[in-house]
């Protein structure tokens, strides 16, 4: 996760937990191992914003905007872990056919 991403709804950027890891690490692992043992994740770590951003300098109708959606970062820290587990077994249960977004096809 690149650590200049932009927060989200809780305000907590990646370069916060990066920059003080040392400190909230044990709340952290805490609150992972958590969802990991009863699979459920606070509301307040699931929100997620969509904002619109403009693609031209003024806008006129929404046609002009882009929707971007912003994560809680938390929440893309146990995203993240769950594809790094999960992705030794994509091979086994996706058809040889579908090539996108696997390594190696």
């Amino acid at each position: 996760m690149h650590h200049n991403k932009a927060p989200g709804p809780n305000g907590m950027s990646p370069i916060f937990f990066q920059s003080f890891l040392h400190i909230i690490s044990k709340d952290v692992v805490e609150a992972i191992l958590s969802f990991f043992h009863s699979s459920f994740l606070l509301k307040s770590l699931n929100e997620t914003i969509i904002t619109l951003i403009p693609k031209v300098d003024v806008p006129i109708n929404l046609t002009r905007y882009r929707p971007i959606a912003l994560y809680n970062t938390f929440y893309k820290i146990i995203s993240k872990l769950l594809v790094n587990r999960l992705k030794p077994f994509l091979n086994l249960y996706i058809s040889e056919n579908q090539s996108a977004l696997l390594a190696g096809r």
